[in-house]
C-alpha cells in the first residue's frame, strides 16, 4: 500500500452505507484522493507530521523533493476511510479529513478537536486560505522590522531582503506549525478571509502540517522536518568584538591585547571586508598578504578567535570574476552590471568558491565565517522583476529558488570544511535564512539596522518569530550597524541606546558588538568606574557567569528539543495575555528577560504565574502580576522562575580558560526543579560519535534536597571529579555576579551523591 489511490466515485457508489470500514495498516506510502477539484496527496511523515500536495492543473508537475525539508517519510500506522462526502486518514496523533467535493483538507486532534482547516471552496493558483479560531495567535515567518509577534491581522511579504528574513513558517498557540514549501516569494496576509499563504513561482501548492500538542512540541517537529543545528565551539558563546572595519593585524591584536590588559573577558574578533582590495576577492590586500599566518597566530595567542567576512557578490575589477564567470546569476539591480552573484545552487560553483577558501584562507586557522549579503543583495531593498525572476539558476529560475539562497551558501562551507577536518567546529555567521540552514551550523544576524531605540524594540518580537519559524541561533549588532547620532559613541542619546543594546545582546544566543560610523571597543566608551564602560563590562562579565547554563541549553538546542529566547506563549499557552506580549521572553527555561527599550529608562514588566526572583537581588515576586518603573542605566530586569537550578561558572578572561571544576549551583526555590549540565571538549565534532557527558540534577523542593546523579557519557578532557558550591538564592546571597557564595560544597565523582539545604 505505498501509494493509495481513492477515488471521488467510489464515494457515490457506496454512497448508501452510513460509515465504510476502516483501511488499517503501517506504511510510509502517500495517499492520493481523487477529488471533484483535483488531487490531495497526503503523505505521513511521522504521527502528528503530514505533507499536503495540491498539483495544479495544466502545469508540468516537477521533481517533487524539497531543498528544506530533509525528513523522510517513516512507517505510520494509520486508517484510511470514506464516509459522509470525506476521507479520513487517521493515526495515533492525528486525523485529516479530505472533502471529496472541493478538496479542502482539515486537521484535528484524535479527540475531534478541530486544529486547523482549509476555508471550503477552490482557492486559485498557488494560494491557500485556511480558517483560524478567534483568539488564536499565529508566529513565525521568520526575522521582520515591524514590531510584531502576534501576526493575526497582518500582511507580511515573505521574500529575502536586508533585514528581513523570510521563514514560511506558521506557528500557532494551539500547539500546531505549517511550513509552506515554497522558495520563491510569496506572501502572508490574515483578515476578516481568514489565514492566507500565497507564492507567485511554482507547480503545486505543497505545504506540512505539524501537530506538536504545545509550543516545544512543535519546534521538535520543524526540526525533525529540516535538521538541528550542531554544536557551535564553546568559545563562540562569548563575548565576539567587531566594527566596519580593521585595517591591519597589528590594529586587531591592539585590541585584543587592550581587552587582556582591562581584564574584560573576549573570545572572538571579525575582520571585516576591509581585508580585499574588491568586493568579492578571494584573497588577502596587499596590507593583509604580508605574513597572514603571523597574524592569525598573533590573535591565537592572545586566547582569542578569528572571523573573517565573505561575500557571494564579485565586482567586475575583482581578479576573481572571470574565474567565475560561468557560474554566475545574470546581473540583476546593478545599472552598469559592476557587481554580479555567484550561483551558489550550483555544486560546482559552491567547489569552486571554496578552493579559493582552502587555498587562500584556510591554512591559516580562521576560526569563523562570515557571509555577508546572502539574501542575496544586488541592491538594497530591491523587488526583483519578472525578467529577473526568470534568470536561470542551476535549481531552475532565481524566482522559484530565491529564498534558498542563503542556505546553499552556508552549506558550501559547512561540508567543505567539515570534509576537511572533524577538529574544528564550523562557525557561520549570515545575514538571511532559509527554513532548514540551521543544520548547516549557520546562525543569522539581523542585518544592517538603525541604532535607534525603536529599532532596538522591534529587534526582540523580530528574534522571537525568527526562533518560532525553526531555526536555532539569531543575533544582532549591538548598538544597530549605523550610527547616525552626531559625535556617536560620546552622543549622550547614542550611549543610552549602546547601554541598552548591550544589555539585550547579552541574552542572545551570539553576543556581538558590531557596526559602522563611531567605535564600538568598550575602552571607547571611557574607562572603569564610569557608566558607560561598567554596564558593558558587567554584562559581558554575566554573559561568561552564565556559559555552564549557556552551554548545556546548546545542547538541548541540538537535540531539537529547545529554543534559546522563548516567547512567554510557550510556558504560558492559556495566559492571554503572555501569548501577546512582545518585549520579554524566557533566555532558555529558568531566565526571564525584559530588555529596558526606553529612553526615559521605564518600563512595564510582566511576571506570568508562578514564584519569581529577582536576578539581581534576590527578592521574591508572586506572578500574574505587572509593575512599572525606572530602571538604571546599569540595570535590566531580570528574574528566575521558582524551581530552577542555574550554574553560573568561574571568572574568565576567555570561555575555555579555567575548568568548571567548582561550579556555584544556584537553587531557586519554590517548586521541584530539573538540570541537565552538558560537557564535552569544547571544540570538534567528537560529541557526535558519543563523547560527552551529561550530569543530571533534581531539586526536591519539599525536602529541600538536591540530588546530583550519576554522570552519563564520557570524553577524553572529562574532570574526573569536582566540587560543586550549592547555595539557595536569597536576598543579598548569590545574585547578579556573585559566583562565590555557597551554603555547603559536596565533593562528586560521578556516582549519585545529595545534599540537604
Amino acid at each position: 500500500m505505498e501509494n493509495v489511490v481513492i477515488l471521488a466515485s467510489m464515494e457515490r457508489i457506496l454512497a448508501s452505507f452510513a460509515l465504510f470500514a476502516a483501511l488499517i495498516c503501517a506504511c510510509s506510502g502517500p495517499v492520493n484522493v481523487k477529488t471533484e477539484a483535483g488531487t490531495v496527496r497526503l503523505t505521513f511523515y511521522t504521527p502528528g507530521i503530514v505533507r499536503v500536495e495540491k498539483p495544479l492543473a495544466g502545469i508540468e508537475q516537477k521533481k517533487d523533493s524539497s531543498l528544506c525539508v530533509v525528513l523522510q517519510p517513516e512507517k505510520v500506522r494509520r486508517s484510511v476511510s470514506r464516509s459522509r462526502g470525506c476521507v479520513t486518514l487517521s493515526t495515533d496523533s492525528l486525523t485529516v479529513d479530505v472533502c471529496l467535493a472541493d478538496g479542502h483538507v482539515t486537521f484535528f486532534r484524535p479527540d475531534g478537536t478541530c486544529l486547523l482547516g482549509e476555508k471550503p471552496g477552490i482557492c486559485k493558483g498557488l494560494s491557500q486560505t485556511f480558517s483560524l479560531d478567534d483568539g488564536e495567535a499565529v508566529y513565525g515567518l521568520g526575522q521582520h522590522r515591524y514590531g510584531k509577534l502576534n501576526w493575526r491581522g497582518e500582511k507580511v511579504e515573505i521574500f529575502n531582503r536586508n533585514m528581513d528574513i523570510s521563514i514560511p513558517v506558521i506557528h500557532s498557540s494551539k500547539g500546531w506549525g505549517l511550513y509552506w514549501d515554497n522558495t520563491g516569494k510569496g506572501m502572508f496576509e490574515d483578515n476578516a478571509d481568514g489565514m492566507t499563504i500565497s507564492s507567485e513561482d511554482g507547480c503545486r501548492k505543497d505545504y506540512y502540517f505539524v501537530y506538536g500538542g504545545n509550543a516545544d512540541g512543535v519546534i521538535g517537529g520543524l526540526h525533525q522536518l529540516s535538521g538541528c543545528a550542531p554544536m557551535n565551539a564553546l568559545w563562540s558563546y562569548g563575548f565576539i568584538q567587531s566594527k566596519c572595519g580593521y585595517w591591519s593585524w597589528e590594529e586587531m591584536a591592539e585590541v585584543v591585547s587592550r581587552y587582556r590588559s582591562l581584564e574584560v573577558p573576549l573570545d572572538g574578533i571579525v575582520l571585516d571586508y576591509t581585508y580585499v582590495d574588491y568586493l568579492g576577492d578571494l584573497q588577502f590586500c596587499k596590507t593583509f598578504a604580508d605574513n597572514p599566518g603571523a597574524g592569525v597566530d598573533s590573535l591565537h595567542a592572545l586566547n582569542s578567535h578569528l572571523i573573517m567576512s565573505l561575500w557571494p557578490s564579485f565586482y567586475k575589477k575583482s581578479s576573481y570574476f572571470k574565474d567565475f564567470s560561468e557560474h554566475m546569476i545574470p546581473p540583476i539591480g546593478q545599472p552598469d552590471s559592476s557587481v554580479i552573484v555567484y550561483d551558489a545552487y550550483s555544486k560546482a560553483a559552491r567547489d569552486l568558491y571554496w578552493s579559493h577558501i582552502e587555498k587562500n584562507f584556510w591554512p591559516y586557522g580562521i576560526d569563523g565565517w562570515w557571509l555577508d549579503a546572502t539574501e542575496p543583495e544586488f541592491r538594497s531593498y530591491y523587488v526583483p522583476t519578472d525578467e529577473e525572476n526568470k534568470f536561470p539558476v542551476a535549481l531552475g529560475t532565481f524566482g522559484e529558488v530565491q529564498l534558498a539562497y542563503p542556505m546553499f551558501t552556508s552549506m558550501g562551507i559547512y561540508e567543505h570544511q567539515r570534509a576537511l577536518t572533524d577538529d574544528k567546529r564550523v562557525f557561520i555567521l549570515t545575514r538571511s535564512g532559509t527554513f532548514g540552514q540551521q543544520r548547516y551550523a549557520a546562525q543569522c544576524w539581523s542585518g544592517d539596522t538603525d541604532g535607534e531605540m525603536p529599532e532596538l524594540r522591534r529587534q526582540i518580537p523580530a528574534a522571537l518569530n525568527y526562533f518560532m519559524s525553526g531555526l536555532s541561533y539569531w543575533n544582532g549588532d549591538i548598538g544597530g550597524f549605523f550610527c547616525d547620532y552626531p559625535g556617536g559613541n560620546a552622543n549622550p542619546e547614542y550611549r543610552i541606546v549602546y547601554a541598552r543594546w548591550f544589555q539585550f545582546a547579552t541574552f542572545e544566543s551570539i553576543m556581538r558588538a558590531h557596526g559602522m560610523h563611531t567605535p564600538r571597543e568598550i575602552y571607547q566608551w571611557g574607562s572603569r568606574g564610569g557608566i558607560w564602560y561598567d554596564n558593558q563590562e558587567k554584562f559581558i562579565n554575566l554573559r561568561y557567569r552564565l556559559l555552564p547554563y549557556i552551554y548545556s541549553l546548546a545542547h538541548k538546542v541540538t537535540e531539537g528539543s529547545d529554543v534559546f529566547m522563548r516567547p512567554l506563549f510557550m510556558d504560558w499557552p492559556s495566559d492571554r495575555r503572555a501569548c501577546n506580549i512582545e518585549d520579554e521572553f524566557l533566555f532558555g527555561r529558568s531566565i526571564l528577560v525584559a530588555p529596558v527599550a526606553s529612553l526615559d529608562s521605564v518600563r512595564e514588566v510582566y511576571l506570568p504565574e508562578g514564584r519569581w526572583v529577582n536576578f539581581w537581588d534576590g527578592g521574591t515576586v508572586s506572578g500574574n502580576c505587572s509593575f512599572t518603573k525606572e530602571y538604571a542605566l546599569d540595570d535590566m530586569p531580570v528574574y528566575v522562575r521558582g524551581g530552577s537550578i542555574v550554574p553560573i561558572g568561574p571568572s574568565v578572561q576567555y570561555a575555555a580558560e579555567k575548568p568548571w571544576d567548582n561550579l556555584q549551583l544556584r537553587i531557586y526555590t519554590g517548586a521541584d526543579a530539573d538540570f541537565e549540565l552538558y560537557e564535552d571538549a569544547g571544540d570538534g565534532y567528537a560529541y557526535e560519535k558519543g563523547a560527552f557527558s551529561i550530569i543530571p540534577m533534581h531539586w526536591d523542593d519539599a525536602s529541600r534536597t538536591l540530588t546530583i546523579g550519576e554522570r552519563r557519557g564520557f570524553f577524553d578532557e572529562m574532570l574526573p571529579e569536582r566540587d560543586f558550591r550549592i547555595v539557595t538564592v536569597r536576598p543579598g546571597c548569590a545574585c547578579g555576579l556573585d559566583n562565590e557564595s555557597s551554603d555547603l560544597t559536596v565533593h562528586y565523582t560521578g556516582s549519585p551523591v545529595s545534599a540537604e539545604l
